[in-house]
C-alpha cells in the first residue's frame, strides 16, 4: 500500500484527480473508531486504479517532455519522478526481501538478474 500510495501521489500530472493521503485518513479514522480494516478486494481495487493511472501517465509522456518540469510537482522533472518511483519500488522490494530472509522465508528470486 505504501508504494501504491506513492505512485498515486507522484503520477498526477495528466488528470484532474486530487490525491487523497490514504494512510493519513486511515490512521485518523482509526484513532477515533479503531475499526477500519482493508480487505484484499480494497487493495486489489486500488492496485487496478493505480495500473490505469500509470498507463494514462505514460500515454502522455514522450522523449521530448521527459525533462520538462512537472505541472504539479514544480521542483522536479517527469524523468525525476519516474526514476524516483523506480528506486522507491526497488528499495521497498529489498526491504521486504530482508524481512523475509531474517524470518526464514525464501525471498523472491530475481529473474534475469546479472545475466
Amino acid at each position: 500500500m505504501h508504494v501504491l500510495e506513492s505512485i498515486d501521489y507522484w503520477l498526477d500530472d495528466f488528470d484532474d484527480y486530487a490525491f487523497k493521503d490514504f494512510f493519513k485518513d486511515l490512521s485518523a479514522e482509526m484513532d477515533v473508531t479503531n475499526s477500519i480494516v482493508l480487505t484484499k478486494n480494497d487493495i486489489l481495487n486500488y492496485l487496478e486504479n493505480i495500473n490505469l493511472k500509470i498507463s494514462d501517465y505514460f500515454i502522455n509522456l514522450d522523449s521530448l517532455n521527459l525533462i520538462d518540469k512537472s505541472l504539479k510537482h514544480a521542483n522536479v522533472t517527469y524523468l525525476d519522478i519516474l526514476l524516483g518511483q523506480i528506486r522507491h519500488i526497488q528499495v521497498n522490494i529489498g526491504y521486504c526481501n530482508e524481512k523475509f530472509s531474517n524470518n526464514g522465508v525464501k525471498s523472491v528470486e530475481w529473474i534475469g538478474y546479472n545475466e
